[in-house]
């Protein structure tokens, strides 16, 4: 039996395949990123919501995990001992959520894939593997168009009155018990600060009607495809005609934004490709 995992910081997409190739198993645990988490976080997650898999145990041949955090050698060692531990008998291969994405969004032919969800990233793919990565950098000094970053910038506008008084008013009554010093301590002092912040993307989508709030965001977009996506057609890759290649895209930002994501794509003239909400599906697919 196989188990494929596609990990995100906010959820993990678990699914087991039996020895004939039909689904055994799916379910969903809260995210995990093995750059910002202690040791033994992936285990209480695997024993706890997803105790299920267990009971497989022995059964386990094969895992392949893809992670947000797995892209050093550090990271994926840590994951893979972890995984190792609770299934001894499977071969592990751990690989970021970056390679998921790619190989569900490209399959077996070049192109650009990227993650827009709690985090954001990009690469271009050669049909086989990454061959060209510009660092997120993460919430804080990147993860441009994420909904980390989202939920950041509403939050600053709103509390320095950069929004129209009726937004402010809106955001108020949505969130009519939260305070500063909530902010500060979920922000500043909080384990999760990337996930609490992209949790005030829904506000934007419920309120994307109003033409600052698409305006904030499509901005947002364009901020990411200026620093991340124009970074690849810099530099030659043989074989490979970037310029000419669709953008394509996973993540729940990237699904609920799609029309403000196509208009700042359009305006700077590139093609918007695929874009689905998980690549598990397709991971799925493949390995049947």
């Amino acid at each position: 039996m196989k188990i494929i995992a596609d990990c995100g910081s906010t959820k993990i997409d678990w699914v087991v395949i039996d020895n004939v190739g039909n689904v055994a198993l799916r379910l969903t645990t809260r995210g995990y990123n093995a750059m910002s988490v202690t040791d033994g976080e992936l285990s209480a997650i695997i024993t706890g919501e997803g105790s299920s898999m267990i009971q497989h145990g022995n059964d386990i041949s094969e895992i392949l995990f893809f992670g947000a955090g797995c892209g050093t050698s550090q990271s994926c060692c840590r994951v893979h001992d972890e995984l190792s531990e609770i299934f001894p008998s499977a071969r592990c291969e751990v690989g970021s959520d970056m390679l998921a994405a790619a190989k569900a969004l490209c399959g077996n032919t070049p192109g650009i894939a990227a993650i827009l969800g709690t985090g954001s990233n990009s690469c271009l793919y050669d049909g086989s593997k990454i061959v060209a990565n510009v660092s997120p950098l993460g919430f804080i000094l990147g993860d441009e168009g994420s909904g980390a970053v989202l939920g950041a910038k509403l939050i600053g506008n709103i509390l320095k009155r950069q929004f129209s008084k009726e937004v402010i008013e809106r955001f108020n009554d949505k969130y009519p018990t939260l305070q500063y010093s909530d902010i500060i301590e979920e922000v500043y002092r909080g384990r999760s600060s990337r996930a609490y912040l992209a949790s005030f993307a829904p506000f934007l989508s419920e309120n994307i009607g109003i033409e600052e709030i698409e305006t904030f965001v499509i901005d947002e977009f364009t901020r990411f495809f200026k620093r991340n996506i124009r970074v690849y057609s810099m530099e030659p890759y043989p074989g490979i005609d970037v310029a000419n290649l669709p953008v394509n895209f996973t993540g729940s930002i990237a699904i609920h934004f799609r029309p403000q994501l196509s208009k700042a794509a359009e305006a700077l003239n590139i093609r918007l490709g695929k874009v689905i909400k998980s690549p598990i599906q397709e991971l799925i697919t493949s390995a049947i």
